[in-house]
């Protein structure tokens, strides 16, 4: 029971392990070879199940739908049925789903429609993409397999999705069997679709649903059967491909740095800062370098970050004004120490004793308690302590200042001659 019930509370949080995209790159489903997240081995009709063994596919990465034994889902175990006919050549007679063989030892994703099976009914690839940064365009090509032994058409078309509920149909990748079957002997022919699909904006970590939708079209009696195979995924666009970010204190501020592999119309880099990981304000930006495949490095300095830790994040900004952000790096300032001031009588001076050197200059100043100035001295960066002279001060009580670049400190101190 315990196991049970801390597999409900994990549930939403499991990471599945579906096809990754993980930058820009070819990716080839041919069922033959192994591909995380969408099978293991050669694929052997022996179902969906979401830790596949040799020959299943990887329930994380498809779904069947549209069969008498009912739906498959993401993640389900479905090893039986309709959804395991196992190994075919072609010819065979049962609908559901199979691994049908259509030339020796090349085997492919196959259905075989029925009148309750995959009439309507599809297939979908589900992925993810883990490129770190928002895919906006990407290739498609496939390949149908038909085995036409029969006087009816039904049809293989495609569409895609971002949230697996409004789906994009592409017309011009519809197909339907020929209404007539083939002359005796049937051989397995192939047809060969390919798309671009554009303006996707997939975030990172979101995710894309490729669909493959069968139905009658016409005629009578039983269907032929189909196959789909040799999946390329390619000319993966991302708008910037963000090799590294990363954050760095130097003295009282923090230089940020990030170098980038590829650029697609990126208008500008805009650099965000929060003292609580939450709430983030806008300190600066950089101009992108439009549409480019070379590698470039930016730079970044924040003058007055907090004490504690800073939270930055970059807003990749695209010319026609979406944009996505980067991940969030963190560096931590230590709260500096004051220094030590104070009246040395035996030589009528004023000693300042810093706790590390220097980083900038530093305008030191003395005045009385009504104000009024009575010297002044510039401090070099790079000293650990000085002193100002304070000969010919009256007793009383005196105010130091300490003025940097971007912090004043005041001391009160006690002068006794």
């Amino acid at each position: 029971m315990k196991t049970l019930l801390w597999a409900m509370l994990l549930w939403p949080f499991l990471a599945y392990s579906q096809l990754s995209i993980t930058g820009a790159g070819t990716y080839t489903i041919d069922f033959d070879n192994t591909v995380s997240g969408v099978n293991n081995g050669q694929f052997q009709g022996t179902g969906f199940v979401g830790a596949p063994t040799a020959g299943q596919l990887d329930s994380d990465g498809w779904r069947a739908t549209g069969f008498s034994d009912g739906d498959g889902m993401f993640s389900g175990t479905h090893t039986t049925g309709d959804f395991a006919r196992g190994t075919h050549s072609g010819g065979t007679g049962t609908g559901g789903v199979y691994a049908f063989e259509t030339a020796t030892g090349d085997f492919c994703l196959g259905v075989q429609p029925g009148a309750a099976d995959f009439t309507p009914g599809d297939f979908t690839l589900r992925i993810q993409n883990n490129s770190g940064s928002a895919i906006n365009q990407l290739n498609l090509s496939y390949e149908i397999k038909v085995f036409n032994d029969k006087d009816r058409s039904n049809s293989f078309n495609f569409s895609w999705s971002t949230d697996d509920i409004s789906y994009t149909s592409v017309s011009a990748l519809d197909y339907a069997s020929p209404g007539a079957a083939d002359p005796l002997p049937v051989s397995w022919t192939t047809t060969t679709r390919s798309t671009t699909l554009s303006g996707l904006n997939l975030a990172n970590g979101g995710y894309l649903y490729l669909k493959w939708t069968g139905d009658d079209v016409s005629g009578s009696g039983s269907r032929d059967e189909f196959g789909l195979d040799d999946i390329v995924i390619s000319g993966i666009v991302l708008p910037v491909q963000l090799v590294s970010f990363r954050a760095e204190a130097s003295a009282d501020r923090v230089e940020l740095f990030w170098e980038t592999a590829t650029e697609i119309q990126n208008r500008e880099f805009q650099v965000e800062h929060s003292s609580d990981g939450m709430h983030y304000r806008l300190i600066g930006s950089l101009q992108g370098h439009g549409t480019t495949t070379e590698t470039h490095q930016y730079s970044f300095t924040h003058e007055s970050p907090s004490e504690g830790i800073n939270y930055y994040r970059l807003k990749q900004v695209d010319e026609d004004g979406s944009f996505t952000y980067s991940k969030v790096v963190t560096v931590e300032l230590q709260p500096n120490e004051q220094p030590l001031v104070f009246y040395n009588p035996s030589g009528k001076t004023i000693r300042i004793v810093f706790s590390e050197e220097t980083g900038d200059e530093i305008l030191l100043a003395i005045a009385d308690i009504s104000g009024r100035l009575v010297n002044s001295i510039r401090i070099e960066a790079g000293i650990r302590e000085t002193s100002l002279p304070a000969a010919g001060l009256n007793r009383g009580i005196y105010i130091v200042q300490l003025r940097q670049r971007k912090k004043v400190e005041n001391f009160k101190i006690p002068v006794n001659p």
